[in-house]
């Protein structure tokens, strides 16, 4: 995915927090990899990541109604991620989200929707690697 950078903060533990705009929405989360910080006002082509490591339908990840991919911040920088089912994979737990160009891979139990419905997932923390490498 495709990002600009807008905002970044180091974090007493030297974690670098980056908020960003893409073409699907705004979003926070922490950068990882190279360069250990990323310059402000500059593009990034990332591979978003979630900090959890268990998603649970009906508390983290919901059906959406809109049929739109979306990023999203809400409230005490909580991310909302909103995607289409391109793959389940319920015996490897796992399933794939588009957003945009981009997909997006969830570690999760089983989800109780189809290839083709939108889902969103809220998380405390994303991740984000740079691909510019």
């Amino acid at each position: 995915m495709r990002i600009y950078i807008t905002s970044k903060q180091i974090i007493a533990n030297k974690d670098v927090i980056v908020q960003f705009e893409s073409e699907l929405g705004n979003g926070i989360g922490q950068w990882k990899g190279k360069p250990l910080e990323p310059e402000i006002h500059s593009w990034y082509f990332v591979e978003l990541k979630v900090g959890e490591t268990e998603f649970v339908w009906g508390m983290n990840i919901i059906e959406s109604s809109e049929r739109v991919e979306k990023l999203d911040i809400e409230s005490n920088n909580l991310m909302v991620i909103q995607g289409k089912i391109e793959v389940i994979d319920n015996k490897e737990n796992y399933c794939l989200l588009r957003l945009g160009n981009s997909l997006f891979s969830l570690g999760t139990a089983t989800i109780p929707r189809q290839i083709g419905d939108y889902i969103q997932v809220k998380s405390k923390k994303l991740l984000l690697f740079n691909e510019n490498l």
